[in-house]
């Protein structure tokens, strides 16, 4: 039986890594001896245990690790020196070993992953509650997790791990956690929310597997029952043995057999030293702390950040786009032309419409005193004296006592007061029966009744379509003042790229890109050229861009922005013109640029933005930022798609400080409210998913767990 309130004295650091991501230096120097500040990230970790009350700490190394271990023992030598020279404060810190938990040390032999480590601890802690620390995770200074750890541990039991919150990307790296929230045990000094039970746990999952947004990272407080549990596992890749398998096992067992995973989620700065820019980060950090190097270090880096910038905000970035995209100048041009245009100019009738009084029907021009009393069944019959076709110009006046046969369209005689519809009367030629008393102006359309003189019938900023037209070509117009459409030049760019109905080969993508923005371009009612797919070269890319600029009135680039992949994108266009490129808090997107080229004297730049070269990427950020810009550029006083708010079927992980865009299939109406089904995972950006949305769900950047039943605000696409 384990007992929960046994003291935990002892603590297991694992340190047989080769360091092969710091080589050269690794070759000869352990990793964990590599300075943070000025002494080894070796010393965090056992100065942290010791704080946290650890008594033994047991190195697992491997042969070349000896420095390790020579770090914490006595060099008489090298004290009798420095003593005898008066260095007192270098003496302190050469002694200040002895301040820490006892150290010993076990060599693992062969490298089997880090169950098999833990496993070399079995014979010195026995049966006995242990903590690891994994040096690779250094937390700050006067950290009190692992304290806390020990606190969960003697109100619980079980099994105890730190938690990190991570993005869903970053959670591949990790072992993945489902949890659920636990109440705070008395004496337990953490906040509400901080700790968990963890339900299952995953070892390095595929991004659409990741459980939630905690992670398990460098810091355990393991029952003595993972022992049996780790001898008890099979292998994995590389005959490794994991030591996730082996925690994860205390899930299921019963509490009085060491059984209960928790979790506690850390809320103090960690760093990895594992990763060379997390060691950077370690060491500027805890400079900048120093006492004695933090100020002129401060102002060290205060020179250094001139240029350097943080993530740009969508709605920056949506700004950006539209200062760019200046309104395409108006031009003057016949009504044909004119179709899906955006009109620069009010319209106003020169004229009256209809410019006379008009029938509305076909019929006989009649005076209602001629017909009182007329009905179906006692009918009034009238002479007939005239008919008056439409297009008549002078016709002829309505004699008392007399009917007027009239056509739809036809000018009102003078002294006619109504129109009697042919369907109430006996279509008589010389004589007509009328059926009906009409009410006076039955059945006409009165001078100026749809239209007057003067009035404005049409608003700039109105797009023409079929009605628009018919009201222009009404009141007489042959030419309009418009935004013409704008031309819009597609370029993908990438060696990989390759036009579909080839055959599929490895290393090459079909030009999904190309297509599928000369469609949405199109769609935005622009005018589309699209490029071939040009090669990552300098020269063939800045040819391609210059040759296409004469018809452009804006470039859309897509792919060949990404940091670090070797694209020339960012250099061809820093000589072409002003293009400014920022990594973009959307999800997904992420870099992106904007800005202009071909910039000459008298003659301003023509706009150019910057896609992703991913597929979903590109259509989602074209959605958000380049067709608002492009409605903006036709002269539309609404340039975003509508909004509707959404019932969201399913819960996921949001990544943090993103504004995320999740593809998802609306239902529903006005009335009865909507509904919105996700498209596949959020986080896998799937062409198939993306086909069968109708809407993107928006999550705000703040919002990192959308729950099943939340509502959120919905772009509707179709």
């Amino acid at each position: 039986m384990t007992d929960k309130n046994q003291p935990v004295v002892h603590a297991v650091v694992p340190s047989a890594g080769r360091g092969t991501r710091f080589l050269p230096i690794t070759k000869s120097v352990p990793k964990e001896m590599l300075p943070v500040v000025d002494r080894p990230s070796i010393e965090y970790i056992v100065r942290e245990a010791t704080d946290a009350g650890i008594e033994d700490v047991l190195f697992v190394t491997r042969a070349g690790k000896q420095a390790i271990e020579d770090y914490f023992d006595a060099e008489p030598g090298l004290e009798a020196d420095l003593e005898k020279a008066g260095k007192e404060k270098a003496l302190e810190y050469v002694n200040e070993y002895k301040k820490y938990a006892r150290v010993h040390s076990v060599r693992q032999g062969h490298p089997l992953g880090l169950g098999h480590a833990i496993l070399q601890a079995k014979s010195h802690v026995g049966d006995a509650p242990f903590a690891v620390l994994l040096p690779d995770d250094l937390m700050e200074p006067g950290s009190q997790l692992l304290r806390k750890m020990i606190q969960v541990r003697g109100a619980l039991g079980g099994t105890v791990v730190a938690l990190l919150k991570v993005t869903p990307e970053q959670a591949t790296a990790y072992a993945s956690t489902a949890v659920e929230v636990l109440p705070i045990p008395e004496g337990v000094d953490l906040e509400e929310g901080q700790l968990m039970r963890i339900t299952d746990v995953t070892e390095k999952p595929p991004l659409e597997e990741v459980k939630s947004e905690y992670a398990v990272v460098g810091r355990y407080l393991l029952d003595p029952a993972v022992f049996t549990a780790l001898e008890n596992i099979e292998p994995g890749a590389g005959g490794e043995y994991q030591l996730t398998d082996g925690y994860a096992r205390m899930i299921d067992l019963p509490e009085e057999q060491g059984g209960g995973l928790y979790g506690v989620v850390i809320d103090e700065r960690r760093f990895d030293t594992g990763d060379k820019l997390g060691y950077l980060e370690a060491n500027v950090t805890l400079a900048l702390e120093d006492p004695t190097l933090g100020g002129e270090l401060r102002e060290f880096l205060r020179s250094q950040a001139r240029g350097l910038r943080t993530m740009r905000s969508v709605a920056d970035f949506y700004q950006d786009c539209q200062a760019v995209a200046h309104a395409v100048p108006p031009l003057d041009v016949k009504l044909a032309d004119a179709v899906s245009c955006v009109l620069a100019e009010d319209v106003q009738a020169p004229f009256n419409l209809p410019v006379a009084d008009l029938s509305a029907c076909d019929g006989y021009a009649v005076r209602v005193r001629d017909c009182e009393g007329a009905t179906l069944e006692t009918p009034v019959t009238l002479p007939v004296t005239e008919e008056i076709r439409a297009g008549a110009v002078d016709p002829a006046a309505l004699v008392p006592g007399t009917a007027i046969r009239i056509a739809s369209g036809a000018p009102m005689p003078s002294g006619a007061e109504a129109v009697v519809s042919l369907e109430f009367t006996d279509h008589g030629v010389a004589q007509v029966a009328l059926r009906t008393a009409p009410a006076s102006g039955e059945n006409i359309r009165r001078r100026a009744e749809d239209v007057a003189q003067g009035d404005t019938v049409l608003r700039a900023g109105t797009r023409i379509g079929a009605r628009q037209m018919a009201l222009l070509a009404g009141v007489g117009r042959d030419h309009v003042l418009v935004h013409p459409r704008p031309r819009v030049v597609i370029i993908s760019i990438g060696d990989e790229i390759v036009e579909p109905g080839g055959e599929a080969r490895p290393g090459t993508v079909f030009d999904a890109n190309g297509h599928a923005l000369a469609t949405a371009v199109a769609d935005a009612g622009a005018e589309t050229f699209r490029v071939a797919a040009v090669p990552d070269e300098r020269s063939r890319l800045r040819e391609t861009i210059e040759d296409q600029l004469v018809r452009a009135d804006l470039v859309l680039t897509t792919g060949g922005i990404s940091y670090g992949s070797g694209d020339t994108v960012r250099e061809v266009l820093g000589a072409l013109g002003t293009v400014r490129f920022d990594s973009v808090a959307a999800w997904p997107g992420h870099i992106m640029g904007v800005g202009t080229v071909g910039a000459e004297e008298g003659r301003p730049g023509t706009p150019i933005v910057c896609l992703p070269g991913d597929p979903v990427s590109a259509q989602v950020c074209f959605e958000v930022f380049v067709r608002p810009a492009l409605r903006h550029m036709q002269g539309w006083t609404a340039v975003n798609r509508p909004v509707v708010r959404a019932v969201i079927d399913r819960s996921w992980y949001s990544p943090r400080g993103r504004r995320e865009f999740v593809r998802v299939r609306l239902t529903g109406s006005p009335r009865a409210g909507y509904n919105a089904s996700v498209m596949g995972t959020p986080a896998s950006l799937l062409l198939s998913a993306l086909a069968d949305s109708n809407a993107l769900a928006v999550v705000p950047e703040d919002v990192t767990n959308v729950r099943a039943g939340d509502t959120l605000q919905c772009l509707v696409l179709e």
